[in-house]
This record gives structure tokens, C-alpha cells and sequence, in this order.
């Protein structure tokens, strides 16, 4: 697998002053083989503290960190049913950010990749999603089609609905997708109209995690 890109790390430039981030989402998964009291200290190492909590199973371990990524969780699924030296362990690392700023985009990806690699390898799965809000008057469609020229998306799946716009493509850009019914897909993209007039557009890969 290449490099990691996000949607909303391409398409930063394309968004304006009057625009507002409101959400930002990335969770990654990866099961490997690797020792847990390895990974328990590296992770320890970096400032998470495991999370106490009586009602968790026994094979679910929770660690947790505050730093300039935000409020970040790290669960460690142990199979247990292993009985050689290398436990293969299910890995989730979840971080949520609000009201991110324009410019904080790109340095939040790159520190974001840069703690990804110190535990992960080439074979995770990163599922990030994002919302934008426009306070422009503009089309609720108008800057879907902006993306998709920017990420040179090939349009599969389109659903219009009022002031619901929906759509499931597919971008080289992106380098992790799904297969369905043989079809190559890895953006899902969503943008509605608001009561206000405002317009919410939500930024899915490989789908769409959050409500839009």
C-alpha cells in the first residue's frame, strides 16, 4: 500500500475562508502478529494510560491519550487461543476532532500518519470521515461536484432527494477501497441543505461512518 491520503487533506485548498470543519473522524484497523506486553509498553511509551473499567472483557484492553491530535482511544483485542510466542492481536485506534481549522488540516494529517506508523504496517484499514459546513449560498450539490474534479472520482452510485445529495465513487487517490460486485469503490460523499441555508457536506472513506 502507498502512502495515506484523506479527502479532506486533498481537497483542503479547495475550501474557503467561510467554510467551518466540524468534524473529523479516523479510525484504523489492523489485526498483526506481535506480543502484547511489546505493544502494551510502546503504547505506554507514547503517554496513553490504560482505561479501568470492570465491565470489559478480559481479552478487550483500552488505553487513552489527550495530545495535540486530540482525545485519542487504543482497544487491543487479544486472542486468547493462541498458544505460540506471537499472539495475533486486533488492533483499533480512534481519534475525533471538532471545529478544526482550514489551516490545521494538513499538519493534523501528517502527524496523525506519522504515530499510524509506529504501530501499524502496510496492511491496516483507515476509515475517515469528515463534515463541512458552507455558509455561502450556494448550490447543495455544487461543491460535490468540486470535489469529484478534484479527487477525479468515477461516479458509481447517485441519489438525489430534495436537498439530499448522495454519491459512492471511486478515486486512485485514495489507496485502500471495497469490492462490490467486483466494483472498485472508496469515497462516499453526502451533502444536504440546512434550515438555516447553510450546506453540510460529509467526506467518507472508504464509506461514510458519521450521520450526515
Amino acid at each position: 500500500m502507498g502512502s495515506d491520503y484523506y479527502p479532506l487533506e486533498i481537497i483542503s485548498g479547495d475550501l474557503d475562508e467561510n467554510s467551518q470543519i466540524e468534524y473529523v473522524e479516523t479510525i484504523v484497523v489492523e489485526s498483526v502478529n506481535k506480543k502484547y506486553t511489546v505493544l502494551h509498553q510502546q503504547l505506554i511509551n507514547l503517554g496513553f494510560t490504560e482505561t479501568s473499567d470492570s465491565k470489559s472483557h478480559q481479552s478487550i484492553k483500552e488505553l487513552t491519550r489527550v495530545s495535540d491530535l486530540g482525545e485519542e482511544s487504543f482497544r487491543l483485542y487479544l486472542n486468547n487461543k493462541r498458544t505460540d510466542k506471537s499472539t495475533r492481536l486486533k488492533l483499533q485506534y480512534h481519534v475525533t476532532l471538532k471545529d478544526l481549522e482550514k489551516k490545521e488540516i494538513v499538519s493534523y494529517y501528517k502527524r496523525l500518519n506519522s504515530f499510524i506508523a509506529t504501530i501499524y504496517t502496510d496492511d491496516r484499514n483507515i476509515y475517515s470521515c469528515g463534515s463541512v459546513i458552507f455558509h455561502d449560498m450556494i448550490e447543495s450539490n455544487e461543491f460535490l461536484t468540486k470535489i469529484i474534479k478534484t479527487l477525479d472520482v468515477k461516479t458509481m452510485d447517485q441519489q438525489t432527494d430534495q436537498d439530499l445529495h448522495m454519491m459512492t465513487g471511486y478515486t486512485k487517490q485514495l489507496t485502500q477501497y471495497y469490492l462490490e460486485n467486483t466494483k472498485k469503490k472508496n469515497l462516499q460523499l453526502a451533502s444536504r441543505v440546512r434550515s438555516d441555508g447553510s450546506v453540510y457536506v460529509s467526506i467518507g472513506t472508504p464509506i461514510l461512518t458519521i450521520e450526515y
